[in-house]
């Protein structure tokens, strides 16, 4: 019986922790394709298949030798390379005011936008398309 709730007790506090954030979070969660559109995936061509009105845009964030770097993709344009802060789940872009958190539960990024002298954008839920780190071409 003490060894039921003291398994029943380890459980719980990893639980807790795993869901807080508290666990350092190993691997590489963030690089690849996220796109808010849940239907948006990657044909093996590696093109969009979707054709929501998010399907062919996104964000891709991938890891460097010096850090993160993300892009907003627009069809197959981007708007450059910004440097990311990575703390613990969550990259932050000072100079852009982006910031991406990592969430394990549901293996989604929320992403949201405080430029300076502008509206906020956000809390945008993304979802991976791919671990690819290439700029899917347009499927329109």
């Amino acid at each position: 019986m003490v060894l039921v709730v003291i398994v029943t007790a380890v459980v719980a506090v990893l639980a807790a922790a795993y869901l807080t954030g508290f666990i350092i979070i190993l691997g590489d969660p963030f690089s690849g394709v996220w796109n808010t559109d849940p239907a948006a995936t990657l044909s093996p061509a590696g093109t969009w298949i979707a054709d929501g009105p998010n399907a062919s845009s996104g964000v891709v964030i991938k890891r460097t030798s010096s850090g993160y770097v993300y892009t907003m993709v627009a069809g197959t344009t981007t708007n450059g390379w910004h440097p990311l802060e990575r703390d613990g789940r969550v990259l932050d872009s000072k100079a852009s005011g982006a910031t991406f958190e990592y969430q394990p539960w549901s293996g989604h990024l929320v992403f949201t936008d405080q430029p300076p002298h502008t509206r906020r954008l956000g809390p945008l839920v993304l979802k991976k398309v791919t671990d690819s780190t290439s700029i899917p071409p347009q499927t329109k």
